[in-house]
């Protein structure tokens, strides 16, 4: 039975196998990241729904690779669980088993116990309150709920990478964030206005 100490060696033996490889083996992860990133930034972009969710499975399945070439076992299976996930959350529309609310506990759930379990210094409640956005923001059906709480928990790991110098996530949380940003101002811009005027005329009636 593995336990942590034996993970973490086979971690160490599989990164000194890989940096033998040289300048290739940095090439060769930090392309998954770069990949992971495209796919996110593009996945605001996404009108339908379904297709938001397909290249967020898309980019955390090239995460999945990138922390696994660094021998990050545990970031590689967290991003594993997020990409079954996400095609449990793709069939809510089709299939009554995938509607019920017991998937975004259980998820969240698991985003929790991981926050606990590695917990280490109080910068770790930044990606432990946007991981919990990140589910429930893929579970919900509303593409302006999903656009606005993508804004939110991206901005929470973009503290994280900042606090602790993750320069590579710090890039894709930044372009998510932007990203989210312009998705919003796409497809939600008029619906703010609306309800900003009623605001206004709300307050002059009383």
């Amino acid at each position: 039975m593995l336990n942590l100490l034996s993970i973490s060696e086979v971690s160490a033996n599989m990164v000194a196998t890989l940096s033998k490889l040289g300048v290739w083996y940095l090439v060769l992860f930090n392309a998954f990241g770069v990949m992971a990133t495209v796919l996110r930034v593009i996945e605001f972009q996404m009108k339908k729904r379904i297709f938001s969710i397909i290249f967020a499975m898309l980019s955390v399945s090239c995460w999945v690779v990138y922390f696994l070439l660094q021998g990050d076992f545990v970031t590689s299976l967290t991003n594993g669980v997020c990409v079954f996930q996400a095609i449990v959350f793709m069939q809510r529309e089709k299939h009554k088993w995938a509607n019920s609310k017991v998937w975004l506990f259980i998820f969240i759930a698991f985003q929790v116990a991981i926050g606990i379990i590695f917990w280490q210094t109080w910068k770790n409640i930044f990606p432990l309150i946007g991981s919990m956005l990140e589910v429930t923001a893929y579970f919900i059906i509303s593409r302006k709920a999903y656009r606005l709480l993508g804004v939110v928990f991206a901005l929470f790991f973009v503290l994280n990478s900042a606090f602790n110098l993750y320069y590579v996530s710090l890039v894709n949380d930044v372009a998510v964030t932007i990203s989210s940003f312009i998705a919003i101002i796409r497809y939600d811009r008029k619906d703010y206005k609306e309800t900003f005027k009623k605001l206004l005329s709300t307050r002059k009636n009383s």
